[in-house]
């Protein structure tokens, strides 16, 4: 009987592993583009591109990137052919969903410094397994590094611009003084000028 079991069960895994092919290759049937550029407006031209398989409906698994761990995580990726969603969470690499975040990705906004570019039917070019998923994770943190450097640019910028916004106060303090003393020069003018009923 032990042995009928263990065959039955031999089987059963046989019958079953075709089926959890299919199911793969038809969940990551899907190939979303997007363009990283260097800067977090993704102005300029995009300094490169990257590609890799997705769904056309959320539920992907955990993905992290396995030199930044507990950096953050991704899940739930998927496109259609004008956005592209997936949910982030920061801090950790295992989707806890108390840090989720969804990010949405349309056509032609940027987000981070990273643009939507396409969602096309798979296969992809190149790699199909999670070495295009982990390429793209370590993708956004090189786009979070950068905006890291723009949000510092901007505010020593800010810091420059209070200074010489105090200054352009002070000049128009200045304006305002002069423009009084002229308003009391024709009081002065008046006490000099003869009266025309005396000079008839």
């Amino acid at each position: 009987f032990a042995m009928m079991v263990r065959v039955f069960r031999i089987l059963f895994l046989l019958l079953c592993m075709p089926a959890l092919g299919v199911v793969a290759l038809e969940y990551y049937d899907q190939c979303v583009t997007l363009k990283v550029f260097r800067n977090k407006y993704c102005w300029g031209k995009s300094h490169r591109s990257i590609v890799f398989p997705t769904s056309t409906m959320p539920g992907s698994p955990c993905f992290y990137d396995k030199k930044l761990t507990k950096f953050y995580s991704v899940s739930d990726q998927f496109c259609e052919p004008y956005f592209f969603e997936q949910t982030i969470y920061l801090g950790n690499d295992v989707c806890d969903p108390r840090y989720a975040l969804k990010q949405v990705f349309l056509k032609g906004v940027c987000i981070g410094g990273i643009k939507f570019e396409s969602c096309k039917a798979g296969p992809c070019p190149g790699d199909h397994d999670d070495d295009a998923t982990q390429d793209y994770v370590a993708i956004l943190h090189e786009a979070y590094e950068t905006w890291l450097e723009d949000e510092t640019e901007e505010e020593e910028e800010t810091k420059e611009g209070g200074d010489t916004e105090e200054g352009a106060m002070d000049e128009n303090d200045e304006m305002e003084e002069v423009e009084i003393e002229e308003e009391e020069l024709p009081d002065k003018y008046e006490e000099d000028l003869p009266d025309a009923e005396e000079e008839s």
